[in-house]
């Protein structure tokens, strides 16, 4: 069966994300992280690259995204979330969303019920229905790296308290970074598949002074 260059996309993504060694040192150092127990990283590495052999054949024999989302979210749910500490579910809930996003499915409110439990989630919610957040402004941007969609919501704006800064965000799917403007006005931000990492006030760096900050982050990060 011939798939389309969109699949071809996906499969090429996928083979990416099988052959990086998703548990090194170096990844977990890169997260600010000690190292989990070898036995732990090698079983993980090994059920992630399952995860992205299995959608690849599923990509490659044309299967529904509705299945590909029930799929991820079986193997999200085999996880026993209490044999992992919360910086261990965080970074297994980021692999999921990175294989979430390549084959273009959305399983954000399952992954916060394996992360968080459900009644928290249920709490959480519940709040929301009854004191619903009210975004004011939706500002959307891509990865660098790895295309994902970010998005940085304005919840509240006014006079503000603190200077205007240049932003270098992290993604949620990859952990590049990039850097952004924060928006004019705003007094109140939430961030969607990406969070801040350092804020750098315009009357200190000029955009290319940023730049140069981006790069240095982009590489002691790395290293």
């Amino acid at each position: 069966m011939e798939i389309m260059p969109a699949e071809n996309e996906k499969v090429k993504l996928l083979g990416e994300f099988i052959s990086r060694d998703k548990f090194s040192d170096e990844a977990w150092n890169k997260r600010g992280l000690n190292p989990s127990a070898p036995e732990m990283s090698s079983f993980l590495g090994s059920f992630f690259n399952d995860c992205a052999l299995n959608l690849t054949g599923m990509i490659e024999s044309g299967t529904k995204e509705k299945k590909l989302k029930l799929y991820l979210k079986s193997s999200l749910r085999s996880l026993n979330r209490w044999d992992y500490d919360t910086e261990e579910k965080e970074f297994i809930c980021d692999l999921f969303m990175e294989l979430a996003h390549i084959v273009g499915v959305d399983i954000r409110r399952m992954m916060n019920r394996w992360l968080y439990g459900y009644v928290l989630v249920f709490l959480m919610e519940l709040v929301r229905f009854i004191r619903p957040e009210r975004v004011l402004e939706r500002h959307k941007e891509r990865c660098s790296q790895c295309n994902a969609e970010m998005e940085v919501l304005v919840l509240k704006k006014g006079e503000r308290i603190t200077p205007r800064t240049w932003m270098i965000l992290q993604c949620g799917a990859c952990n590049g970074y990039d850097l952004h403007s924060d928006q004019e006005n705003s007094r109140l931000t939430r961030y969607v598949n990406c969070h801040p990492v350092e804020y750098l006030p315009k009357d200190e760096y000029s955009h290319e002074q940023a730049l140069i900050r981006l790069e240095q982050v982009r590489y002691f990060r790395k290293h």
